[in-house]
């Protein structure tokens, strides 16, 4: 028994070092907060922070995510703290993504600029803001209070001000050149509709 004992804890610790050591969005030995000591501790979730971690790497060379990646990671703890099932299927979410981000991007990052990457971002699922656009919407379209809240007070009636308050707020383009259109709960590559943009279509109306 104690020799069964011991091997097990030898294997424990064996298991905590590799964790430990291998976390890629963050050094573990740095870890100061129950979340990222959960991240570090569980071996099958390291592996997925890991995989992130390469994932939004090869989408950062396309796409600035700075911003996108500091609000993702709120949204997690805030949904999650230190539960690690709900934080592995963020994770997987967030990787899927991340892929995405990478694909479309390296296809087209002559169409779309770059600039214009860093002013539209998801703050909550089922919310998209743009910056330079200077609105914030949500599935039923622009919305002056969610504006406000994400953008600044005042924010909203400054948009619907510049643009007209009988403007049709289900329907909106992007300064990314994403057009959506809440009738139908689709987002589009451009104002054109030729083809769907399955990524913000998912994040908006999903």
């Amino acid at each position: 028994m104690k020799k069964i004992t011991k091997l097990m804890l030898l294997t424990i610790g064996s298991v905590t070092l590799v964790t430990n050591a291998s976390a890629a969005s963050f050094d573990c030995n740095k870890a100061s907060t129950g979340i990222e000591h959960v991240i570090c501790d569980d071996v099958y979730l390291n592996a997925e922070d890991r995989e992130m971690g390469y994932a939004y790497k090869s989408a950062s060379k396309h796409v600035n995510l700075k911003h996108s990646q500091r609000d993702w990671i709120k949204h997690r703890n805030s949904n999650c703290g230190t539960d690690a099932d709900c934080l592995v299927e963020m994770t997987r979410d967030r990787i899927e993504e991340l892929e995405h981000i990478a694909k479309r991007s390296g296809k087209s990052h002559k169409r779309t600029h770059k600039a214009h990457q860093k002013s539209v971002y998801f703050p909550e699922q089922g919310v998209v803001c743009d910056r330079k656009a200077g609105f914030c919407a949500d599935s039923y379209g622009i919305a002056a209070g969610l504006t406000n809240e994400y953008l600044g007070q005042g924010a909203g009636d400054k948009f619907f001000k510049r643009n007209g308050w009988d403007m049709d707020t289900t329907i909106f383009g992007m300064s990314n050149r994403i057009y959506c259109d809440s009738h139908v709960r689709t987002c589009y590559e451009d104002k054109l509709k030729n083809k769907v943009d399955h990524y913000f279509t998912n994040k908006l109306y999903r």
